[in-house]
């Protein structure tokens, strides 16, 4: 199947309002969760910034809910608070996990364990870890250094 009939495809399936996670990992291109548009991109992770970015690779439907936790964060939050509170410690936290220097379980991280419960996502043995004063910008940009 070539691009165009993928998009063509992906526009055919689109409903605005779909709450199947699975139809979301399924498209090409593009789809719809919870009334979120959700982009699909190169890669297998996701993250949520206006849209719901979704890598292709991604096989996971609890990643398209915790996604959808974010957008409910950032509807918490406001922008600006989301920007700050979530969005610049999670960022960074990622770029650690991927480098391994993140000493924590990634999900256990105070805002991302929010936005699995927002999402609606309960993963066995994660627990939140409660000394959210750790995570600030400055404290995090301190793994980066060490190890």
């Amino acid at each position: 199947m070539n691009f165009f009939q993928k998009l063509k495809e992906d526009k055919k399936n689109y409903q605005r309002s779909n709450t199947d996670e699975k139809k979301v990992i399924d498209a090409h291109y593009f789809s719809s969760y919870k009334n979120t548009l959700v982009v699909k991109k190169g890669g297998n992770s996701g993250a949520y910034l206006f849209v719901i970015w979704l890598g292709r690779k991604v096989k996971d439907e609890n990643l398209v809910k915790h996604e959808y936790g974010h957008k409910k964060q950032r509807e918490n939050l406001g922008f600006f608070g989301y920007f700050k509170k979530v969005c610049i410690p999670s960022f960074l936290c990622f770029k650690l996990m991927v480098k391994k220097k993140l000493p924590y379980n990634y999900y256990s991280l105070p805002w991302e364990f929010e936005a699995d419960s927002l999402g609606g996502v309960i993963r066995k043995n994660v627990k939140q870890i409660e000394n959210k004063g750790q995570f600030s910008v400055k404290n995090i940009l301190k793994l980066f250094k060490n190890r």
